[in-house]
């Protein structure tokens, strides 16, 4: 009888609202894993991810990593990359809401910037909230759209969501511009870590430089790039061309 006092006792108001939100959260996910990522397209699953909020990330709704606090290394050397590598230009896809962004870009307002999303509610609530010389938000898909002409092509925590097919195609479509460089997320793993396949939408660990994608093991720069308790990533940098010579094996290997 005491334990059962001592827990109606915790039955606040709080509580409740805290119940009934972990509760959403799971039906939220299982609605997405279980319906959107099987039957939608791609542009219908991300934007259902971000009306839906399916990350249930209180600070941003493309999740986690776009929290000021995971992204907070990259904001730091955001300026030595830009100079390192003499950027002028970026298009940053998917972009998302801009949240840690808006923080970089401060440090460089000579840059220009084009930021991309498949979620045209994204690029509309974008281009309402922030009007900044040099910065652009336009909808964009990656796996079709040709690329504007840029520096870097910035592909920050998009790849761990996309089907092994819509890496490869995204991947093929950046081989056809004329961007030299890309800048994009890797998973720390254990060597035999082995990249598995999902729904786009979802997320796995996803290695670049293990099979089937092979990236080269060298990177031309590279920083830490999450925080405890998010699993450990870098922000890794390849060319084009490194890229390129990737893809008829990787063509092979996913048999596309």
């Amino acid at each position: 009888m005491e334990r059962f006092n001592s827990f109606i006792g915790k039955i606040t108001p709080k509580y409740i609202r805290k119940i009934i939100r972990i509760i959403q959260f799971r039906i939220n996910r299982m609605y997405h894993e279980r319906i959107a990522f099987v039957f939608f397209t791609k542009d219908s699953i991300f934007r259902s991810i971000w009306k839906h909020n399916y990350w249930g990330a209180d600070e941003s709704f493309s999740g986690p990593g776009s929290t000021l606090e995971q992204a907070g290394n990259l904001i730091s050397n955001f300026p030595q990359f830009l100079d390192e590598f003499e950027i002028k230009s970026i298009i940053d896809a998917p972009c998302g809401d801009f949240n840690w962004m808006n923080i970089a870009i401060k440090s460089a307002p000579k840059i220009k910037y084009i930021g991309g999303d498949v979620v045209p509610e994204i690029i509309q609530f974008l281009n309402t909230k922030y009007q900044i010389p040099n910065v652009h938000f336009r909808i964009f898909d990656i796996t079709k759209d040709p690329f504007p002409i840029s520096d870097v092509w910035l592909a920050r925590a998009i790849f761990f969501h996309l089907s092994n097919r819509d890496i490869y195609l995204a991947l093929e479509n950046f081989v056809k511009s004329e961007i030299p460089y890309i800048l994009t997320t890797n998973c720390v793993t254990e060597l035999d870590h082995k990249n598995i396949d999902i729904k786009t939408g979802g997320w796995r660990s996803l290695n670049l430089k293990l099979p089937p994608f092979n990236f080269p093991a060298d990177t031309l720069w590279e920083i830490d790039d999450s925080k405890h308790p998010q699993p450990k990533m870098k922000l890794s940098l390849w060319t084009r061309s490194q890229v390129e010579k990737l893809l008829p094996a990787l063509n092979t290997s996913l048999r596309l």
